[in-house]
């Protein structure tokens, strides 16, 4: 699915009119895709959803003009910007809902192709709206994904140097920031520039998101440590990182309480006849051994269907050589068994940048 919106989920309480009819069936919705766990399901979910988001689209007020906006964001989760941006059209009041007027509109432009003019609809919007700001967010790794690595910095830099800007809104531009600099190849330029906006940010709350971000760059081109102090493990036999088999390795650090970890696992899924896949998570000190490994023999083999290797370590000291944050957080090492790439978080298909980034190379090396 191509969700430009999971924030709509929220956007659509904004709204009255349609949305109690049909806030039941997104939240229904919402529930499934978060158990969706392999390719197969999640093209499987996918079907559903766009169904139940055309069922819903005839019930729409043509003459009413917050649920065009909502009927447009909607179109945009299952990719169909064509239908959206005639819903947008037909908006006559779009100053008494600029903001989402103006968002939905850019991103229904980047959806399109039509990346400046995307730009120019959040430049009519007040970006200092968390949600606003949010949806430009998202635009900007979208555009790192279709290589418009420029615009992409001006998109992170802008919020990174503004002051009104929230912790949240600062640590997910300065991941963005990172992940342009790395694929466009202008790693000392963007560590420089985040060292530097981290050091003149005075606030604390503010300053440690950038310099958690700012780490990564020095991982870069180093040598993969080997995953220390494995308590349990599923699927596949004496994991290492440095063996050599010609393929590339993607190490998969997640959470089960982590929505973000669990949407990432269908995408994940897709890559395992490709690649090594290694999936990490922290065994949980001061438990019972023998009903925790049950606990996760379910969770990983039946709730998940997990197929690819799983480890869950006794300690977080795997997590300090990787200097892993927050969840998921993901680290790619090439066959030679040096740390290429680092990705931070994890945004829906047509918006990652990693995503774009591993099927590249996987085209490459066919």
């Amino acid at each position: 699915t191509i969700s430009i919106l999971v924030i709509c989920l929220v956007t659509i309480n904004l709204f009255a009119s349609i949305k109690k009819e049909y806030s039941k069936k997104i939240r229904k919705l919402n529930k499934k895709r978060n158990l969706v766990s392999t390719y197969k399901d999640l093209k499987a979910f996918n079907k559903e959803e766009k169904k139940e988001i055309l069922s819903f689209l005839k019930k729409v007020n043509q003459k009413d003009d917050e649920e065009k906006i909502i009927a447009a964001r909607l179109l945009n989760m299952i990719n169909m910007p064509e239908k959206a941006i005639k819903y947008l059209q037909k908006v006559k009041d779009t100053e008494k809902y600029k903001n989402f007027y103006h968002s939905t509109l850019g991103e229904t432009y980047f959806l399109l192709g039509k990346y400046k003019k995307s730009i120019q609809e959040f430049k009519k919007a007040n970006i200092e709206q968390p949600r606003v700001a949010l949806d430009c967010l998202y635009i900007g790794f979208g555009l790192i994904k279709e290589k418009k690595y420029k615009m992409a910095e001006n998109i992170f830099k802008k919020f990174l140097e503004n002051p009104k800007s929230f912790p949240r809104i600062k640590y997910l531009s300065a991941i963005g920031l990172f992940e342009c600099s790395e694929l466009s190849g202008k790693i000392k330029e963007g560590e420089t520039y985040l060292n530097k906006i981290a050091k003149t940010t005075s606030k604390k709350e503010l300053r440690k998101p950038i310099e958690k971000v700012a780490l990564q760059y020095k991982l870069l081109g180093k040598r993969a440590p080997e995953i220390k102090n494995i308590e349990l493990q599923f699927n596949g036999k004496h994991i290492t990182i440095n063996k050599k088999n010609g393929k590339y390795t993607l190490l998969f650090f997640f959470s089960g309480r982590s929505i973000q970890s669990i949407k990432a696992m269908a995408y994940i899924d897709s890559y395992k006849n490709h690649m090594n896949i290694i999936g990490i998570n922290l065994f949980p000190q001061k438990t019972d051994k023998k009903r925790q490994e049950k606990f996760f023999k379910w969770y990983v083999l039946q709730n998940k269907k997990i197929t690819y290797p799983v480890v869950f370590l006794s300690n977080d000291r795997t997590y300090r050589d990787y200097g892993v944050q927050e969840l998921p957080h993901f680290v790619l090492i090439n066959p030679d068994g040096y740390i290429e790439k680092v990705f931070i978080e994890f945004q829906e298909k047509n918006l990652n940048p990693m995503l774009g980034y591993l099927n590249s190379i996987l085209k490459h090396t066919k």
